[in-house]
């Protein structure tokens, strides 16, 4: 080892230098010389020795000078030096050390003495470096720990803080060593407090390690949960301090705090939860699928949902349930399921599959609600819509669905159909002399009469009033419609006891034939009504096919229906950002008047004679006028404005439209981003065509939302919608204001939205008092006459320049 410690002796003595030299060589050292300081500075920069015997009394550069410059170069504050002079007062002594001297050595020399000084310089130095190299291990160690490491003495006085210690504190080790540091770091809380010296400063009452849970104070104030674990370390068998490791658990804590809400919601939402391992062993169950299935949580956990089967399903839908499931992770829709009784149910069923950090699956959760009783009454309401009270007949609805599935399927197989417009003759004379019982008799009479007349595949309807249609699809010639018109007529014919009265009607039928009557649904039926028509002109009893002629003829009605047309005007009303009081959107209505004469289009016309056609005309009018304000608008402020159009559901549903609605926006020159679709919520109830609208629109570059959300659907069927919105109807909103229990479902409502990404938007808000408690309850957007009414555009714009809403 000590041939490669190298010794620079200075000294401008030659003889002082060879006696020094003798004798450190023989000790073993490697020796370098120079005789001044000047020398010696230059020696050391090209290789600083491991140890230097300086000599005072030097012509240049003096002992001291050389010494305080060594110091001062790469190195030179490390290295053993030992003075060698004549000079023994005491200022020189001082002067040594001061200069930065490591030991002082008197001439003359005595060679074991300085034999011994070399050495105990070379040990002290090799315990130094020791002593160095413990210390970059320790801190090595401790930064890789990946935990915050800081250490006090027995008063509490720092001696150590690693980096990670230093960012999660905001503290720099060198500011604050050799201060006491407890009462800075930590937090205790109040039952604590006495225990908390002895937590952190490990005396003989505390000899092994402490694990707790507390709260660190950072630099800056703010307060955070750590993990702690406080040690005692020791020095020749005595406890000198501690040793506090700690890591900071916030995420954790709010992972806690999410998990209790979790598991809130799990055991007292309505819906059924099932949860199974990945093999589909069930696992847990909430409250609400053991009300649902019968079951007990006892008799369902380590069975597999089998248990639950209907019997109603073969293996191949259980093969495609099982392969959507596995590959997509998701799987949802209706399914029929057995209660513990034996009762069939219905479910409406999600499941998702829960993976780990490795992308594989672990568990299945699954969330379900009985929709037995909804399906049953759905079915009584569908079939209520569309069908006749009076006569059990296709309504109005199901007719014109029925006619656009006949058109569509002529057009693909080039076949033809006819459309007949049927109304009885005199039937007003037959109700004002027998009476509204009698003809109601009558005009079921009638109904069984026509069905009696029609192929299974045919369908007859009733319009209203003594007005019905019927289709005939998949027909060859105009001959074969006018062979039923003529049965149809003549079974109509035959006299009617009804009530012990004989009373005698006829019928007059038009005919409109497709395609050469009209290509289109709304064509057909103003053919074919206008057919009608002349046939009464004619005389009544008779059947007329339509011919282009009559086009002429076509009464006040006809036209409106064929052209659609029909003016409107537009009110605005503003959607605020509840947070900052700022304008987000507005919405746009449209409003038609009621005409003084003739067919008023929202009182009758729309009411009863409406076509698809006319429908999608006005949607897309409307979408234009609000797209070009909006655009207007947006132009005149720092941030765009986003438009909201309400359309009814059978609008909304309409495939055809999104696209539609796209070039229209662009050809207004606005983003369609900046224009949202609303649907009122009834339209969940045609949930898979509501997900396939949804998806339309968000392709076409819209954003949509749900409105008059009432609480009439339940949390599920709403968090399973895919809208980008939805908007509280404001009965809901005062009565979860009055009402804890309903408030408790409306806060879960939107935060289950917003845990989703979606916004929700507060309708109907009348006072600071409402709007007040949306923001406490983390509601994002609101309208309302506290903010504004709905206005003319020209209105609005007054009330902005007025500053009434900021942006």
């Amino acid at each position: 080892m000590k041939q490669n410690q190298t010794i620079l002796i200075v000294d401008d003595d030659p003889v002082v230098r060879l006696m020094l030299r003798r004798t450190v060589e023989h000790a073993g050292f490697r020796v370098i010389e120079a005789e001044n300081g000047k020398e010696a500075l230059q020696t050391a920069q090209e290789q600083m020795p491991d140890l230097i015997l300086l000599d005072v009394m030097m012509p240049i550069l003096d002992g001291f000078e050389t010494l305080e410059q060594l110091r001062k170069l790469p190195g030179g504050d490390r290295v053993p030096i030992l003075m060698v002079t004549a000079l023994d007062d005491k200022n020189s002594v001082q002067r040594a050390f001061s200069a930065g001297a490591d030991d002082y050595l008197k001439k003359p020399i005595h060679l074991e003495v300085l034999r011994h000084k070399v050495q105990r310089l070379f040990h002290a130095r090799a315990v130094e470096e020791s002593l160095i190299a413990s210390e970059i291990q320790m801190r090595g160690i401790t930064s890789a720990l990946g935990a915050g490491v800081y250490v006090v003495d027995q008063e509490g006085i720092l001696v150590f803080m690693n980096p990670e210690a230093e960012r999660l504190l905001g503290w720099r080790e060198g500011e604050l060593l050799g201060k006491p540091v407890n009462d800075l770091f930590r937090v205790p809380a109040e039952a604590e407090q006495k225990e908390e010296k002895k937590h952190l400063y490990a005396d003989e009452a505390m000899p092994v390690p402490h694990v707790e849970e507390t709260n660190f104070r950072h630099r800056d104030g703010t307060v955070f949960p750590v993990a702690l674990v406080s040690s005692p370390y020791y020095t020749a068998g005595v406890i000198s301090g501690t040793v506090a490791i700690f890591h900071d658990i916030s995420l954790r804590k709010q992972a806690e705090h999410r998990l209790r809400m979790i598991a809130k919601v799990f055991e007292h939402t309505a819906e059924g939860i099932m949860v199974t391992d990945s093999k589909g062993r069930i696992q847990s169950v909430n409250r609400g699928f053991c009300n649902t299935t019968g079951y007990t949580e006892d008799e369902v956990v380590g069975q597999t949902p089998r248990i639950l089967q209907s019997g109603r399903y073969d293996r191949e839908f259980y093969r495609e349930f099982w392969d959507t499931l596995i590959n997509s992770g998701y799987w949802e829709g209706e399914i029929w399921n057995r209660r513990k009784d034996g009762a069939a149910y219905a479910v409406w069923l999600t499941i998702s599959a829960i993976k780990d950090d490795y992308d594989r699956t672990i568990q299945y959760a699954a969330v379900f609600h009985d929709i037995t009783e909804q399906k049953q009454a759905h079915e009584r309401i569908q079939y209520q819509a569309y069908h006749d009270a009076l006569t059990d007949l296709p309504n109005r609805s199901l007719f014109l669905d029925r006619l656009h599935q006949a058109v569509a399927l002529a057009l693909r197989n080039k076949r033809k159909l006819a459309v007949f417009f049927l109304d009885l003759d005199r039937f007003k004379q037959i109700n004002d002399i027998y009476g509204h019982m009698i003809g109601d008799e009558l005009l079921q009479g009638v109904a069984r009469r026509l069905r009696s007349c029609l192929r299974e595949s045919d369908t007859v309807a009733r319009l209203g009033g003594d007005e019905f249609t019927v289709i005939l699809p998949d027909i060859s010639e105009s001959d074969d419609a006018a062979v039923v018109a003529k049965k149809v007529l003549e079974a109509l014919c035959v006299p009617w006891q009804l009530s012990g009265h004989i009373i005698q009607t006829t019928a007059s039928i038009g005919i409109a034939m497709y395609p050469q009557d009209g290509k289109t649904v709304a064509e057909l039926i103003n053919h074919a009504d206008t057919a009608m028509y002349r046939a009464k002109q004619s005389g009544r009893n008779k059947y007329q096919f339509f011919a282009e002629k009559m086009a002429d003829g076509i009464d006040e009605k006809s036209a409106i229906l064929r052209t659609g047309a029909m003016d409107f005007v537009m009110e605005y009303a503003p959607i605020i950002a509840l947070a900052s009081g700022k304008l987000l959107a507005f919405e746009g209505q449209a409003l038609y008047p009621q005409s003084e004469g003739g067919w008023s289009l929202t009182a009758d016309l729309l009411t009863h004679y409406y076509t698809e056609e006319w429908l999608t005309q006005e949607a897309g009018r409307i979408v234009a006028k609000v797209s070009e304000q909006i655009k207007q608008w947006s132009s005149d402020g720092p941030v765009p404005l986003r438009g909201l159009v309400e359309l009814a559901p059978a609008q909304f549903l309409n495939l055809r439209l999104p696209e539609q609605f796209r070039r229209i926006v662009w050809e207004s020159g606005l983003d369609p981003a900046q224009i949202e679709i609303a649907v009122p919520s009834t339209v969940v109830d045609h949930k898979e065509a509501a997900l396939c609208a949804v998806e339309q629109y968000r392709k076409a570059g819209f954003t949509t939302c749900l409105t008059r959300v009432a609480g009439q659907h339940s949390l599920a069927s709403l968090f399973q919608q895919r809208f980008d919105a939805i908007r509280l109807d404001e009965n809901l909103i005062q009565t979860c204001l009055h009402s804890p229990e309903k408030g408790h479902l409306l806060v879960t409502l939107i935060y289950g939205m917003q845990r989703l990404g979606r916004r929700v938007i507060a309708a109907g808000v009348l006072d600071q008092a409402t709007a007040q408690w949306l923001i406490q309850e983390n509601c994002q957007e609101a309208q309302g006459a506290y903010f504004g009414s709905s206005a003319s555009s020209q209105i609005i714009t007054t009330m902005w320049e007025k500053q009434l809403w900021t942006r």
